[in-house]
This record gives structure tokens, sequence and C-alpha cells, in this order.
């Protein structure tokens, strides 16, 4: 019995594994604003990198693509500071990318002065 049930569980875990992901859909309501060149790289040339500009309920968005590939989002909110979002592998998923990590900071409170 538990060979079965075994069996049935890693067959329905292989089944959900293989499915494919959902394609990425941008919304609809997004307007271009207006593509320019960004500034270059010694690798690039001013031809393969593109900044396409969204705007969005006052949030504005630079999609910069490299050679025709989403590599980088610069999101400039309308109240707030700005931030940025890269694909540092490639497989489309974006982490921000500003300012120093915070992961490993450590809290700096005097505890105890003399």
């Amino acid at each position: 019995m538990r060979k079965i049930i075994f069996l049935l569980l890693s067959m329905f875990a292989a089944a959900t594994i293989a499915q494919p992901a959902p394609p990425r859909v941008k919304p609809n309501d997004l307007e271009v604003v207006e593509t320019v060149a960004a500034p270059t790289k010694k690798d690039a040339l001013p031809e393969d990198v593109k900044v396409t500009v969204y705007k969005k309920d006052g949030v504005t968005f630079e999609e910069y693509r490299l050679r025709g590939k989403h590599t980088k989002t610069r999101v400039t909110p309308a109240a707030g500071p700005s931030y940025i979002l890269v694909d540092p592998k490639g497989d489309g998923n974006f982490v921000r990318a500003d300012g120093p990590e915070v992961k490993g900071a450590t809290a700096m409170w005097t505890i105890l002065e003399w």
C-alpha cells in the first residue's frame, strides 16, 4: 500500500514539475512614451542597447535591452526614490540591485557607554 501511495505521489509531482511556465504578458494599458539609445559600454555597440520608457499611474518604467534581451528596468515612482531591477542570470527573474546588500548587515546600537 505504501508503494502505491508513493508511486502515485511521485507521478503527480513529476506531472506538476513538467508543466511549462505560463508566458509573461505585459498589461494592455501601458503606452510607449519614447525609445532612445542608451549610453554605450565597451562591449556594446550603440545600436545594440535600446531603452523603452513606459508610464503607468504616475510610475515610469525604463526598460533596457541589450541585443534584444531585457536586462534591466529602472522604476521611478511618483513619490519616493527610484530603484533598479536587473536580471543577473538571464533567466527572466529580476532582483533589486541598487544600494548595499542588507542581508549581512550587523545591527549597531549603543547599549552601554561610560
